[in-house]
């Protein structure tokens, strides 16, 4: 594109070279990016997939949601702290993060790049050696995994690179050794020292529920027309050609508008096209892409994603209870093992603990449990043990290791069998009846 500026009596002409954006910043502006085959560009499936947003979210959300204990000694919650630097630090482990927005942030970056990295900062914003320092972090930044390169040497991990630039990325550029970093990451067969995403694995499927969505886009935007197809016996000159195309682009002028009258003379032939067999099932399609997105993250069944067209009340509750029991509990208790050593940093025995239990669909199975604890109770089991075998949670009782029976029971013993008499014995007792009867009568 040539410019012209005139100042005065000099006129200035040169070129401008259009600047080239990106993808994603075409999508975000409502301008379908289109490569070289023609087929749609799923660039960020986390920005441009609505079942990749919704299950990351859905995941993310509900860890967040869940209270961060730290106690002395266990996680039973009997030495439960409430205040101090470390309930602080959880509480608001940035100026720029609260508690909810850390663990969303992790979260998040477990699924879409299959690992997260943690640094400790002081109070100076300074990094520190977070897994090898006695001085504890004043704040905690989750940073970018796509902005860390790692550096091996020997076939042994000496540090990381850490490239960001100021306006994506509250901490600048620089080294970090491998104590200033806590990286926890999802198992990776193929590179040891990085995560496996579990984006990469329903990739497909989100790249063919955008093409799915970018279809039926199409088809609305062409008032659910395919199109029209235009045949001739002769050979069509330029300005023919052209003049056609302008009435089929005339009678298409917007989505929402009649359909135009075409009006063609010759021997032109117009074709409607119709949608086949296989263009009418994508609707069924986009439903089997939403089962695989969400089975990849993390097994989430798909009422937590607000999609109960085939689940009543109990399959939901049902559903709900076994992603927390296979898919929740297991990944807080990797998140509790990935910030350990910043809680064992205000103190050796101090313990971080995801309060599963105070979910509300885990009280509704525990008092299912504290029901059948009960019926135990009733027959003479001790407290304690009940307590431990069904996990309960309940302290710990001085008196739970012995049984109790109700006072109403008492031992009823066993009854006696009943012996049988021999033959001999039984000839016997009936001989002397016979004499006593007879004995009896010679006295009358």
């Amino acid at each position: 594109m040539n410019l012209s500026l005139k100042l005065g009596k000099f006129d200035f002409s040169f070129g401008v070279k259009k600047s080239v954006d990106s993808p994603i910043q075409d999508w975000i502006r409502g301008e379908d990016s289109i490569v070289g085959s023609g087929s749609p560009l799923l660039g960020s499936p986390f920005q441009q997939s609505v079942w990749v947003y919704t299950a990351v979210c859905a995941l993310a959300q509900t860890i967040s949601a869940i209270p961060f204990r730290i106690s002395m000694g266990d996680r039973s919650g009997e030495k439960l702290i409430t205040k101090g630097p470390v309930v602080d630090l959880f509480s608001r482990p940035h100026p720029l993060l609260n508690r909810f927005r850390f663990w969303e942030f992790i979260v998040t970056w477990y699924c879409l790049r299959g690992e997260a990295f943690l640094v400790g900062l002081d109070g100076s914003d300074r990094v520190i050696p977070i897994k090898a320092s006695r001085q504890p972090p004043a704040r905690l930044l989750v940073l970018n995994p796509d902005q860390f390169r790692h550096v091996v040497e020997d076939s042994d991990l000496v540090g990381w690179r850490y490239n960001a630039s100021p306006y994506s990325s509250p901490l600048q550029s620089m080294p970090l050794a491998p104590n200033e970093v806590i990286h926890d990451f999802l198992p990776n067969p193929y590179v040891f020292w990085r995560g496996m995403s579990p984006l990469s694995v329903a990739m497909l499927a989100a790249q063919t529920d955008f093409a799915s969505a970018q279809f039926m886009k199409g088809l609305m935007l062409n008032n659910a027309d395919a199109g029209l197809i235009v045949r001739s016996d002769d050979q069509l000159s330029p300005d023919q050609r052209e003049c056609i195309l302008a009435s089929l682009r005339e009678r298409k002028r917007s989505a929402g508008t009649a359909d135009r009258a075409l009006l063609l003379w010759g021997t032109t032939e117009v074709i409607q096209p119709t949608l086949s067999s296989a263009d009418l099932q994508f609707l069924e399609n986009r439903k089997m892409n939403r089962q695989e997105i969400c089975a990849a993250f993390f097994r989430i069944p798909q009422t937590m994603v607000g999609f109960t067209e085939n689940a009543n009340r109990a399959i939901a509750e049902t559903e709900r209870l076994n992603f927390f029991e296979n898919s929740i509990v297991p990944l807080c208790a990797r998140l509790e093992a990935a910030v350990e050593p910043v809680v064992k940093s205000f103190g050796a025995d101090l313990v971080g603990w995801f309060d599963v239990e105070a979910t509300p669909i885990l009280q509704q199975a525990r008092r299912s449990r504290v029901d059948t604890g009960v019926k135990l109770f009733g027959l003479g089991y001790p407290a304690n043990a009940i307590n431990q075998t069904l996990d309960l949670g309940l302290p710990h009782l001085p008196w739970g290791n012995k049984g109790y029976l109700p006072l109403r029971l008492q031992e009823a013993g066993e009854i006696a069998p009943k012996p049988q008499a021999n033959q001999e014995s039984v000839g016997a007792a009936r001989i002397i009846e016979s004499l006593a009867k007879a004995s009896i009568a010679t006295t009358h």
